[in-house]
Protein backbone atom coordinates (compact mmCIF):
# COMPACT_ATOMS: atom_id res chain seq x y z
CA UNK A 1 0.00 0.00 0.00
CA UNK A 2 1.04 3.49 -1.00
CA UNK A 3 2.22 5.39 2.25
CA UNK A 4 0.50 8.68 0.48
CA UNK A 5 -2.94 6.60 0.20
CA UNK A 6 -2.74 5.35 3.75
CA UNK A 7 -1.92 9.25 4.86
CA UNK A 8 -4.53 10.75 2.90
CA UNK A 9 -7.60 8.09 3.76
CA UNK A 10 -10.44 11.63 4.10
CA UNK A 11 -11.53 14.09 1.53
CA UNK A 12 -9.16 16.46 3.25
CA UNK A 13 -5.99 15.26 1.62
CA UNK A 14 -3.35 18.37 1.28
CA UNK A 15 -2.12 15.77 -1.85
CA UNK A 16 -5.70 15.86 -3.18
CA UNK A 17 -6.29 19.31 -2.93
CA UNK A 18 -3.26 20.33 -4.78
CA UNK A 19 -4.06 17.49 -7.82
CA UNK A 20 -7.67 19.31 -7.47
CA UNK A 21 -6.66 22.91 -7.90
CA UNK A 22 -3.95 21.82 -10.64
CA UNK A 23 -7.09 20.34 -12.52
CA UNK A 24 -9.49 23.17 -12.07
CA UNK A 25 -10.13 25.68 -14.43
CA UNK A 26 -10.93 29.42 -13.35
CA UNK A 27 -12.82 31.37 -15.24
CA UNK A 28 -12.01 34.57 -16.39
CA UNK A 29 -13.83 36.08 -13.08
CA UNK A 30 -11.96 34.22 -10.81
CA UNK A 31 -8.67 34.49 -12.57
CA UNK A 32 -9.26 38.25 -12.62
CA UNK A 33 -9.93 38.02 -8.58
CA UNK A 34 -6.41 35.97 -8.10
CA UNK A 35 -4.38 38.13 -10.19
CA UNK A 36 -6.09 41.13 -8.56
CA UNK A 37 -7.01 42.67 -12.21
CA UNK A 38 -10.50 43.37 -13.52
CA UNK A 39 -12.47 40.61 -15.69
CA UNK A 40 -12.32 43.19 -18.48
CA UNK A 41 -8.45 42.68 -18.70
CA UNK A 42 -8.43 39.04 -18.02
CA UNK A 43 -10.95 39.07 -21.05
CA UNK A 44 -8.91 40.98 -23.35
CA UNK A 45 -5.79 39.57 -22.67
CA UNK A 46 -6.95 36.30 -23.91
CA UNK A 47 -8.43 38.13 -27.01
CA UNK A 48 -4.88 39.23 -27.89
CA UNK A 49 -3.19 36.39 -27.10
CA UNK A 50 -0.85 37.84 -24.66
CA UNK A 51 -1.79 35.47 -21.80
CA UNK A 52 -2.58 31.80 -22.20
CA UNK A 53 -5.63 30.13 -21.27
CA UNK A 54 -7.52 26.94 -22.23
CA UNK A 55 -10.38 26.71 -24.37
CA UNK A 56 -13.56 24.48 -22.68
CA UNK A 57 -15.67 24.73 -26.15
CA UNK A 58 -15.58 28.32 -26.76
CA UNK A 59 -14.98 29.65 -23.18
CA UNK A 60 -11.76 30.63 -21.93
CA UNK A 61 -10.32 29.12 -18.90
CA UNK A 62 -7.58 29.62 -16.85
CA UNK A 63 -5.57 27.12 -15.34
CA UNK A 64 -3.46 27.28 -11.85
CA UNK A 65 0.07 26.63 -14.16
CA UNK A 66 -1.06 29.64 -16.42
CA UNK A 67 -2.11 32.16 -13.59
CA UNK A 68 1.20 31.15 -12.25
CA UNK A 69 3.14 31.87 -15.62
CA UNK A 70 0.94 35.13 -15.91
CA UNK A 71 1.81 36.44 -12.60
CA UNK A 72 5.72 35.00 -13.20
CA UNK A 73 5.78 37.52 -16.92
CA UNK A 74 4.43 40.57 -14.21
CA UNK A 75 7.39 39.97 -11.65
CA UNK A 76 9.82 43.34 -11.86
CA UNK A 77 13.52 42.74 -10.90
CA UNK A 78 15.60 45.57 -9.97
CA UNK A 79 18.64 46.53 -12.50
CA UNK A 80 21.86 45.08 -11.92
CA UNK A 81 23.24 48.60 -11.38
CA UNK A 82 20.13 50.02 -9.48
CA UNK A 83 21.57 51.89 -6.07
CA UNK A 84 20.16 49.78 -3.09
CA UNK A 85 17.61 51.84 -1.04
CA UNK A 86 17.92 52.24 2.61
CA UNK A 87 15.34 49.32 4.44
CA UNK A 88 15.04 47.37 0.88
CA UNK A 89 16.92 44.22 0.13
CA UNK A 90 19.80 44.89 -2.36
Amino acid sequence: MNSSTSQCAGSGCPVAASVELELKCFTPEQAAAILGMTENWVVESVQAGSIPCTRIGKSPRLTAAQIRWIQAQGEARPHKYALARPGHPA
